[in-house]
């Protein structure tokens, strides 16, 4: 039994909107209430017809909604793209339709309902209006199915020990789709205090990010949030000199590949000092500040003296300064 459309409303639904056929109410005092929100969707929702389409057809409306930066909208594009593609056929690598065609899960499952879920998870992460615990709450149905999808995929690169697969475009999309939602599932597991199960996240957020075969700078990219994950997992453990490891992890790795003024080595030593001032260690805050203002002041790194960049620097220079007289206090 569905329930009725309107967010605020749990109530069981007892009828739909004769517009759109998609949305259901508990009767017309909330279908009232919610015209404005539903009035704005009612027109995308009806190509989303509760009959059974060709794959083309069907493949071909998903493109086109997944335009939407609605997440109503795409929750109600996963339905429609389930009940069109099919259920999965236990051991096999296909899904099979009403109609008899059978489609490779590869499809489905990557191209069209994690494409989908990850549109959904990413307007989640941006949402501002709601809450902490309700954005949570709104994305981890779509994380936990999101991984269930990427499962078995990621079993066979797991497996893959001489990395005979990573050298597939494909693989690699699914290493750095994996460690987003890793990441995410992390940060959800921080917020509900379930460490063990965010230490596991981070772990395969990390070890996936490290297994990536692409350029450079991207798998710097995506080592640093991993590692800026785990910072925060100590950080909400109240493991401090955990928190500093890994944030000095994070700065060694953008060294390694960037040049000291780089818009990410600043990102990593602003990371590197918070965590040490949230230690205390405010002597290497202090030095690492220092060493980043002077980098970023030395007019030979060519960097605008009225830029962003700079300012940043004398802020985290300020920091560790304001931090620095607290504690002497």
């Amino acid at each position: 039994m569905s329930h009725c459309a309107r967010p605020e409303c749990q109530t069981a639904a007892k009828s739909s909107c004769s517009g759109c056929g998609r949305e259901e109410y508990c009767g017309s005092y909330c279908q009232k209430l919610d015209w404005k929100a539903h009035k704005s969707i009612c027109s995308i929702l009806k190509k989303l017809p509760n009959k059974q389409q060709s794959f083309y057809e069907a493949a071909q409306i998903v493109e086109e909604i997944l335009e939407s930066n609605n997440a109503r909208v795409l929750e109600h594009l996963l339905s429609y793209a389930d009940y069109q593609f099919g259920k999965a056929v236990a051991g096999r690598d296909y899904r099979e339709r009403p109609d008899g065609q059978r489609i490779d899960n590869w499809d489905v499952d990557l191209i069209i309902f994690l494409q989908i879920r990850s549109k959904i998870i990413d307007i989640y992460t941006l949402t501002l209006a709601h809450s902490p615990i309700v954005r949570d709450d709104k994305m981890f149905p779509h994380l936990k199915r999101a991984l269930h999808i990427l499962s078995p995929w990621m079993a066979t690169i797991d497996s893959d020990v001489n990395n005979q697969l990573i050298a597939f475009e494909e693989t690699n999309e699914l290493l750095l789709t994996s460690s987003t939602i890793e990441g995410n599932m992390a940060l959800v597991a921080m917020h509900r205090k379930q460490f063990d199960l965010a230490e596991g996240h981070c772990h395969r957020r990390l070890a996936h990010s490290r297994k990536l075969n692409v350029e450079e700078k991207i798998k710097t990219t995506s080592i640093l949030e991993a590692l800026k994950t785990y910072v925060d997992l100590r950080e909400y453990q109240g493991d401090f000199s955990g928190a500093v490891t890994f944030a000095e992890e994070a700065y060694n790795v953008c060294v390694d590949v960037y040049d000291l003024v780089h818009p990410q080595v600043q990102q990593a030593a602003g990371l590197l000092i918070s965590s040490l001032i949230k230690q205390g260690d405010v002597f290497n805050a202090e030095r690492y500040a220092d060493q980043t203002y002077a980098n970023l002041k030395d007019i030979k790194n060519g960097i605008d003296q009225e830029g962003e960049d700079v300012a940043k620097g004398a802020f985290n220079l300020a920091d560790v300064y304001f931090d620095k007289n607290v504690i002497l206090r």
